[in-house]
């Protein structure tokens, strides 16, 4: 199981929190992480200061915050790897939560109007959204695409300076084996990898 810490104490937090105990996945939570809130407890885990990462081993930081100028101030201030921040977990966690129910509009239309087949993902990453595709459709094939790599260093040199693709490199944060852990049928997952040379 992997240890992970939460960086965000308030709703977002508590929601990451959640959804990792609702749908069991492979990770502890050791504590959260809140510059505010730091000495406290939530959920019966302590509240700690950024200062306080270098105390846990740890292999995985969820960002449960808004800002996104926390995982570039968690890297260089306080040491964390860029591979071990996930700053997309927390927008599938809340404002993704819309793409959600989407997701299980679609799964209802198909059982009204008798749409059969398989499902799919391209762009998987860590599989936060793989999972509830999975799970709205376990008697399908769910069939999964990503380099499970990261990107091509000449894909991101073309992408323009200063976008999201080209600042945020750590995607490579990612592999087969962490995205089937989190499904709930993993026998019909069918995951398909590319190489990014």
């Amino acid at each position: 199981m992997l240890k992970a810490l939460i960086y965000g104490a308030g709703g977002g937090g508590e929601s990451v929190f959640n959804e990792i105990r609702e749908l069991n996945e492979p990770y502890e939570v050791l504590a959260f992480v809140d510059i505010r809130t730091g000495g406290t407890t939530k959920k019966g885990l302590p509240v700690v200061f950024p200062r306080d990462i270098q105390n846990y081993e740890y292999d995985i930081i969820f960002i449960a915050t808004q800002d996104n100028t926390v995982p570039e101030t968690l890297h260089r201030e306080y040491g964390v790897p860029m591979e071990k921040i996930n700053s997309k977990r927390f927008f599938y966690s809340s404002s993704g939560k819309a793409r959600v129910r989407a997701l299980e509009h679609f799964r209802e239309l198909c059982d009204i109007y008798g749409i059969d087949g398989a499902v799919a993902e391209v762009g998987v990453y860590q599989g936060d959204f793989a999972k509830h595709i999975n799970r709205l459709f376990p008697e399908r094939k769910l069939y999964l695409y990503d380099t499970f790599e990261g990107f091509a260093q000449k894909d991101l040199q073309q992408e323009s300076e200063g976008s999201e693709v080209a600042t945020y490199t750590h995607y490579a944060n990612t592999s087969m084996e962490l995205v089937l852990s989190k499904m709930i049928y993993p026998q019909n997952v069918v995951m398909r990898g590319g190489g990014i040379s």
